[in-house]
């Protein structure tokens, strides 16, 4: 073999040379292979490409510990079979406290909580496909990192080396000829690179005329210019083409693990490899086990992802532009890498609004049932206001009756009447005993009563709020909005839970109970009717609330109010 074919030699040749039939049964196996993988793949993913089609692109709402998220009651509670404390009946006795309080969280966390764990999951990996595939797209200076046409590829990177490789030489030579032996290399190599068939030319070939002695030198000079150098040549070139087209081939299989790259033929004519076979390799093996590894491992329906990110392997190995056509938009649509964020994202955002609209609607179950306890409470304050009136009237009427000895006499300018003795008295009663002791025993309930009132009516008109913007399906961005606001709420403790309203009963009774013995029941006079009723009076100020000003039956009441009243 001379010298310039050896150069040219730019693959490992294999040690024993191929029969040649071994090597078109190869060529047949190698063609049919990528049919055998494409054959196995369904479409999938064309059927569900226009399902996701309308995937939103808003932000999914912020998830924080502090929101309805979280194991706190507000949310819990969204979960009623659960229990948040012991309770008994007549089939259960007893329930204990360790085994039952906890029930309502873990009904959340399972429930609520879990599915969107699952969701999140979901979109975490989606987005981290996303990223990685964009990366492994354009990892390369813009260019993907796997090979597309090697070897134009591996050319400029001989190219590359034999420019390294003359500057060395140049460097390292005698100086007296360095410059005409690079040179001459430099020429030798652009015409190996650029031209190897170049040897096969023949300006003057050797024919039946051709006399003798110019037919020997020919042979001499030039072994293209005759039939048998010629046939050694084109031997020399078939061979070294066919080893370099196995040897890449192996290559390429070895890669791959036995499966060919996924290639396309460009409009220069340069066949290109649009997925490597080490990722056609990997979604064949994925595509045909992944029944078998969901159904094994998916042990929640929850946990089942889209059909959208399931066949991304089956849209790689249909779409004509492999792995590489899945970044790119088409026809005015978002790239597949995208739809699969999207359709993720959507998952949160779905997942996390049904969470809201649950736990919305029990908040406001609760809410209302705080309101309607509070409002429970106003009314007795307002019977016992009313009563506490009533008793000072009834009061005044007895104290009337007793020191006048008529009916009294009703003008414009007031009441009067007279005395067994004849003395006119001018009638003048006032609520100040019993102001006083509404300020002093069911005012300050009142306040408190009055201010909860109006922080759970906000409450309740926030939540009515909350729910129609979360139920605003048109708008992912207000419905993202309005859980930011639920969370904020949520974390400032600004709604009412089951064991607010736990609470707020017994206070309830606890102020019927005082009310009952402050006003007194029927037939059982109170404390309120005995100081009145039956003290002693306050000659000095008799509208003291704390003395018998309204005891009838003592003379001394009478005479204090007819002297008064003169």
């Amino acid at each position: 073999m001379r010298l310039d074919s050896t150069l040219r030699e730019r693959t490992l040749r294999p040690k024993n040379k191929m029969n040649y039939s071994t090597y078109i049964s190869t060529i047949i196996v190698a063609a049919l292979l990528p049919v055998i993988v494409l054959a196995q793949v369904t479409t999938e993913s064309q059927q569900i490409a226009t399902s996701d089609a309308a995937a939103t692109s808003a932000p999914p709402p912020t998830v924080s510990n502090d929101g309805i998220l979280s194991c706190n009651q507000t949310a819990a509670y969204g979960q009623s079979v659960g229990a948040f404390s012991a309770r008994s009946s007549v089939y259960v006795p007893v329930s204990d406290a360790a085994v039952t309080l906890n029930t309502g969280y873990l009904v959340y966390v399972a429930c609520q909580l879990r599915p969107l764990v699952d969701r999140l999951r979901e979109k975490a990996i989606a987005d981290t496909t996303n990223q990685t595939s964009r990366s492994y797209l354009t990892g390369r200076d813009g260019t993907p990192m796997f090979s597309q046409n090697y070897q134009q590829e591996g050319v400029t990177v001989q190219n590359t080396t034999a420019v390294k490789s003359l500057q060395t030489a140049q460097s390292t030579m005698a100086p007296a000829f360095s410059s005409a032996v690079t040179r001459s290399l430099a020429q030798s190599w652009i015409a190996q690179t650029d031209n190897p068939y170049a040897d096969l030319r023949c300006p003057n070939p050797v024919t039946a005329t051709t006399p003798l002695f110019d037919a020997l030198g020919t042979f001499t000079s030039n072994p293209a210019c005759y039939p048998l150098g010629a046939y050694e040549i084109a031997q020399e070139h078939l061979q070294e083409d066919t080893n370099n087209a196995y040897n890449n081939m192996m290559t390429q299989l070895s890669w791959g693990q036995g499966t060919y790259p996924q290639t396309e033929v460009g409009a220069d004519g340069i066949t290109r490899t649009v997925t490597p076979a080490s990722v056609v390799n990997a979604i064949a093996q994925q595509a045909l086990t992944s029944g078998f590894r969901q159904t094994e491992s998916a042990n929640d329906i929850g946990q089942m992802v889209s059909a959208l990110f399931t066949g991304m392997g089956n849209q790689i190995l249909q779409n004509s532009g492999g792995l590489s056509a899945l970044g790119s938009n088409s026809g005015g649509q978002p790239s597949y890498f995208d739809q699969v964020s999207k359709n993720a994202t959507q998952g949160v955002i779905s997942t996390v609004t049904n969470i809201a609209l649950q736990t919305l609607s029990t908040a406001r179950q609760v809410e209302a049932a705080y309101y309607n306890v509070l409002a429970g409470i106003a009314d007795l304050l307002t019977q016992a206001i009313g009563q506490v009136r009533g008793t000072e009237n009834a009061c005044w009427t007895g104290i009337i009756a007793a020191a006048c000895s008529g009916a009294p006499n009703y003008t414009a300018a007031g009441a009067t009447c007279t005395t067994s003795g004849g003395t006119t008295l001018h009638i003048a009663t006032t609520t100040t005993a019993s102001q006083a002791v509404i300020a002093a025993q069911i005012q300050p309930y009142a306040t408190a009563v009055t201010t909860g009132l109006s922080k759970s009516q906000s409450a309740l008109t926030n939540i009515d709020r909350l729910i129609a913007s979360v139920a605003n399906t048109s708008s992912n961005t207000a419905q993202a909005q309005a859980i930011a606001q639920f969370n904020q709420l949520v974390a400032q403790n600004a709604f009412h839970n089951q064991t607010d309203i736990d609470a707020l009963t017994p206070t309830k009774q606890g102020i019927v109970n005082q009310l009952a013995v402050f006003l007194g029941t029927p037939g059982n006079p109170g404390t309120l009717q005995q100081t009145w009723g039956d003290g002693a009076p306050n000659p000095a100020n008799p509208n003291d609330p704390n003395s018998g000003w309204c005891n009838v039956n003592n003379p001394a009441t009478i005479t204090m109010w007819q002297n008064a009243w003169k």
